[in-house]
């Protein structure tokens, strides 16, 4: 979406599913959960171009929500195998180190 049309992206997921929730932005987000249940804990990070699989979701549902970003988001309740559940996850990407050099 660019503000008055959708466009078509070549990439798609990897694990096919619907009704997940999503946290972040058009070019930095993440997709998780979804039906049908057999893939409802897999997680997506879309980089803008491409679509990666990362670390799953603990519990395996669809119809959640989601908020925060790439790197730190939520999911927050949805249904699980037909019944709502409360559960709520954290999605956080783990801070790399760097090696900075003074001379």
């Amino acid at each position: 979406w660019n503000g008055s049309a959708w466009s078509e992206e070549s990439a798609n997921f990897n694990t096919p599913r619907n009704a997940g929730g999503s946290a972040g932005t058009s070019t930095n987000a993440i997709f998780f959960g979804g039906e049908p249940v057999g893939n409802g804990k897999a997680t997506e990070s879309w980089n803008g171009t491409s679509f990666t699989t990362v670390a799953s979701l603990a519990t395996s549902k669809y119809s959640m929500g989601g908020t925060g970003s790439a790197s730190a988001g939520l999911s927050i309740g949805g249904n699980a195998s037909g019944s709502g559940t409360t559960a709520t996850e954290e999605f956080t990407v783990p801070v790399g180190t760097a090696t900075v050099s003074v001379s």
